[in-house]
This record gives C-alpha cells, structure tokens and sequence, in this order.
C-alpha cells in the first residue's frame, strides 16, 4: 500500500513572493501517483482561500485527503472566512468523501490500516515553553495562551485514547527529537513529549525539515515544503511510503 504525505506547505508564502503559482503547485505534487490516499501535516496557508484551493488541487490526483491542522491553521480565527472551522466545513462541502479531518476525530481507516491524528500543541507543562510562546513565536499574536494550553491538553489526551489502536499516527508538531532542534532555542515549541509505541509510523511537520528516521522500533517521517528559499527545490514535493 502506498500513501503520499507532505507538510508545511504555507502556500500563501509563494503569493506573496508573486511566484509561479501553477509551477509551485507542480512542483509540489511532481509525479503524482494518482489515486492514492495523501497525509498533509498541518500549515496548508494562513489564507483559508488559498488552502481551499490548494486542497481542490490536490484533489484531483490524491484520494483521500487525510488532514491535520498546523499552529498556522488557528492564524486569523476572528476573521469569519478565514478560520479553522470555516477551512475544514468548506473542505468537506467542496471535496465531499475525498477529504477527511483527523484532529481529535476518533480513528479513520485508510486502506487496511487504521489511522488518527491531532495538531499536538507544545509542552506548555515547561516554563521555557511559555515564555517562548508569548514573546518568541507569532503563534501568540493570533491564538492565546490559555487556548493553546487547552488545545495542548486535548491533544494529549485524544493521542493516549487512540495509540494503541492505530497504525498511523499524524501530528503537526513532532514527537521525536530531529535535527531541527539545532535550528531553533526552544525544544518545547518544537516537540511534543509523549509516550512513544513500538511498530508504528509516525508523520509530522512544524520544523520544516524532510528527514526520515526509525526510533523505538516505529518509524518516523517528515517531508516539508517549506518556504520559498528555505528548501533546496530539488527535494521538495510530496513523498511517498511504501506500508
């Protein structure tokens, strides 16, 4: 069984840019095998309407959507359009069956595998992670730090509840330790701790990597698109895992 999967894709970024928009979503599916389910990981655009269209897009090549969402998928909440809620009710009028939303949404099955997954807010338990979230990330400018805790604990929960009944497992921010952490000064913003199983995969984003890795007898995957020049155009695209 094979399953397409990519995050991180802030395709808002590329507009902004006024880059070649038809080329940057080719580039991103590159040679499509068409028909198989595809993983996105969270932060598809802070523009709602961009990520509608983007996920049409997509639409077309890959079924079913399996969706996430990002810290960027909570950017402009206030404004009607261009919510989280407002993202996932248009997905599933425009794209019916083709598109399913996992955070928090028991477990899915997709082939013979079953699978679940959840945006998994940062180890707000920390003092550093505070701080860090209230004068270090944008994330604070749009998302309290009260919800993002809430968030964080339902997460926690949610991921407990289904563990040990799934195959695969999806989240923006990472559960492992990646190199990223190089990158950036607080761990806790980029990582959520939690109680790893053995023999299953694990696909995340948030860190803007592609990298892929085997820890505790599971399997680890990444695969950003990242933003304009921050990714060798070489690598980026959607990547795919053979099960």
């Amino acid at each position: 069984m094979k399953i397409a999967y990519i995050s991180d894709l802030h395709i808002d970024s590329y507009i902004k840019y006024i880059m070649n928009l038809q080329a940057v979503k080719e580039n991103i599916i590159k040679d499509a095998e068409v028909g198989i389910p595809l993983i996105i990981a969270g932060d598809l655009s802070n523009d709602k309407s961009f990520a509608l269209k983007l996920l049409g897009y997509l639409s077309q090549y890959y079924r079913p959507i399996y969706f996430v969402s990002g810290n960027h998928e909570y950017y402009f909440q206030k404004q009607t359009n261009n919510s989280l809620e407002y993202l996932i009710t248009e997905a599933e009028k425009q794209l019916g069956e083709n598109f399913i939303y996992l955070d928090r949404q028991g477990i899915k099955e997709i082939g013979n595998k079953k699978i679940a997954g959840t945006n998994m807010w940062y180890n707000f338990y920390q003092p550093e992670t505070e701080f860090a979230y209230l004068f270090k990330l944008n994330d604070s400018r749009f998302l309290t730090i009260d919800r993002a805790k809430e968030e964080a604990m339902k997460d926690i929960k949610y991921y407990n509840e289904v563990i040990d009944e799934v195959d695969i497992f999806v989240s923006h921010v990472p559960l492992i330790e990646t190199p990223a952490v190089k990158k950036y000064k607080n761990d806790n913003c980029f990582r959520r701790t939690v109680d790893l199983r053995e023999n299953k995969i694990y696909i995340a984003g948030h860190t803007h990597i592609i990298y892929k890795t085997q820890y505790e007898n599971s399997n680890f995957y990444f695969n950003a698109f990242g933003y304009p020049n921050e990714i060798e155009e070489s690598e980026k695209g959607i990547k795919i895992i053979e099960i």
